[in-house]
């Protein structure tokens, strides 16, 4: 008798919400909420879930934050809460960002070096 079993991230669009702006790059654009846990898949076949996150994913900029469990249980809920900038965790990655010398696209987000006028990656003027 032989069993087969695996382990592996899941993600799920919750909800997508248009024209929001974002506080980091200050542009308008659509955001992404995605549910993602760890899933026990036996015979493939998912048994067993846990450890759920959930995150926003900012088209304008092309960043990921993490929300709160509870208020992602609340948007899974109820779709027509919306996602405000109180809701989202201040995230380690944004504060190294902001107090970091390097460069960052404001369009992809893509890292850039000091002496690039525009992104190698999308084209944008810095």
């Amino acid at each position: 008798m032989f069993f087969i079993f695996g382990i592996s991230d899941r993600e799920k669009l919750i909800k997508s919400q248009n024209m929001y702006t974002h506080n980091r790059c200050g542009r308008w654009g659509r955001v992404d909420i995605y549910m993602v846990e760890t899933v026990l898949s036996l015979f493939f076949i998912p048994t067993f879930r846990w450890n759920k996150r959930f995150f926003a994913h900012f088209n304008c900029c092309n960043r990921n934050i993490e929300i709160d469990k509870d208020i992602g249980m609340e948007i899974l809920r109820n779709p027509n809460r919306n996602l405000n900038s109180n809701d989202l965790k201040d995230d380690k990655y944004y504060a190294s960002f902001e107090s970091s010398n390097l460069n960052y696209c404001q369009n992809c987000g893509k890292k850039l070096e000091d002496d690039f006028e525009f992104c190698p990656y999308c084209g944008h003027m810095r």
